[in-house]
């Protein structure tokens, strides 16, 4: 799931900054990702240092609401693509290595 960081000059762009340049290019229309790319481990999208969230400090992970993203996008979720909290995606990592070590292919 985890593919980043990458340069910002190079990498794909910031979902955010993505979103609000299009969103009002008017207002955004020079805006720039900043400092390096990464890649969400909650919405599995791409994102910026400067829309990096400031209250989960033990991932990686963007600013967005999660929980609102997750109920906005069900098919998503059904598909394992995102997860609403850091709590949920520890749960899937722990069930996930436990069945490799229970089938000895950790």
């Amino acid at each position: 799931m985890y593919q980043g960081p990458w340069e910002a000059a190079t990498g794909p762009p910031c979902h955010v900054c993505t979103r609000m340049r299009t969103s009002n290019p008017k207002k955004h229309s020079g805006l720039r990702e900043k400092g390096l790319i990464n890649q969400c481990l909650l919405c599995n999208r791409n994102y910026c240092d400067a829309h990096k969230s400031k209250t989960e400090k033990d991932g990686e992970v963007c600013e967005i609401n999660h929980q609102s993203y997750c109920d906005n996008h069900p098919l998503l979720r059904a598909q394992g693509v995102e997860f609403p909290t850091m709590e949920a995606y520890r749960k899937v990592v722990e069930e996930q290595e436990k069945q490799e070590y229970e089938n000895g292919t950790y």
